[in-house]
């Protein structure tokens, strides 16, 4: 029985270890993740600066840079969550070859 506490506790130690190991990654990770969260609200503010701004006024050019800006931030956002996957990707592999 002591033995197998034993055991117990170094794997529960090898998996505390594997997974400090790349805090770093998942702190990175966080962070991409509440930017790519924050850019979610592009389309709905989008919408509510079309209807307040372009609608009344018809103006073509507000329309316009309005998109431009929005298609900006689309691919931003794709490139921040391609990279937090990736950035997942590798703390996973990484941390199983440790635990491997």
């Amino acid at each position: 029985m002591e033995r197998r506490n034993s055991m117990d506790a170094l794997r529960t130690d090898e998996v505390r270890d594997a997974r400090n190991r790349g805090v770093t990654f998942l702190g990175i990770a966080f962070l991409f993740s509440i930017f790519v969260n924050l850019l979610m609200l592009t389309g709905p503010l989008f919408m509510l600066q079309v209807y307040d701004r372009v609608l009344g006024s018809r103006a073509v050019e507000t329309l316009t840079a309005l998109f431009l800006l929005v298609a900006l931030l689309y691919a931003l956002m794709a490139m921040l969550d391609f990279a937090r996957g990736r950035i997942v990707a590798r703390f996973g592999a990484r941390f199983q070859s440790t635990l491997d």
